[in-house]
C-alpha cells in the first residue's frame, strides 16, 4: 500500500487507521496491522484498545512466522532424508519436500491450536 497523507481531524485519522488495522488483521496481514497500529499509537496512545491490540498482533505475527518456518524446515528435512535414502530424481526430491512441508505445517498448526489462543480480534469496528 502506498503512503498517503491522511486528511481530517485527529479523531477521523485515528478511526481510519484503527479500521485499517482491524481489516488487515482479519485478512491475516499482521505486518500491515502492526504498522498501522504503531502509527496510531504514536499519535494517540490512548485511542480505544490500541496498546492491547498492538501487543496481540505482534504475538500473532510471531506465531504466523514460526508456523511458516516450521513448514519450511520440515520440507528441507524430508528432502534431505529422501536424498540420503537414495532418491536421485529431482521429481522425487521435490515430492518429498512438498510432503514434508505439508505434514510439518499441519502438525505445527495442530500443536498451535492446543495452546491457548487469542481470538479477540474485533469482527468489525464497534459502533459508538
Amino acid at each position: 500500500m502506498a503512503r498517503q497523507e491522511l486528511q481530517g481531524t485527529l479523531e477521523e485519522q485515528c478511526e481510519f487507521l484503527y479500521g485499517l488495522a482491524v481489516e488487515k488483521m482479519q485478512a491475516g496481514n499482521f505486518s500491515g496491522a502492526v504498522y498501522a497500529l504503531k502509527e496510531l499509537h504514536r499519535h494517540n496512545p490512548g485511542y480505544r484498545d490500541v496498546a492491547r491490540l498492538l501487543a496481540e498482533v505482534k504475538i500473532r505475527k510471531i506465531r504466523q512466522r514460526n508456523l511458516m518456518l516450521a513448514g519450511l524446515a520440515g520440507g528441507a528435512l524430508s528432502a534431505s532424508i529422501a536424498h540420503l535414502l537414495g532418491a536421485t530424481s529431482d521429481l522425487w526430491l521435490i515430492a518429498a519436500a512438498a510432503a514434508g512441508l505439508v505434514c510439518t505445517y499441519a502438525l505445527a498448526t495442530v500443536l498451535r491450536r492446543r495452546s491457548p489462543t487469542m481470538d479477540s480480534v474485533p469482527a468489525a469496528l464497534p459502533r459508538r
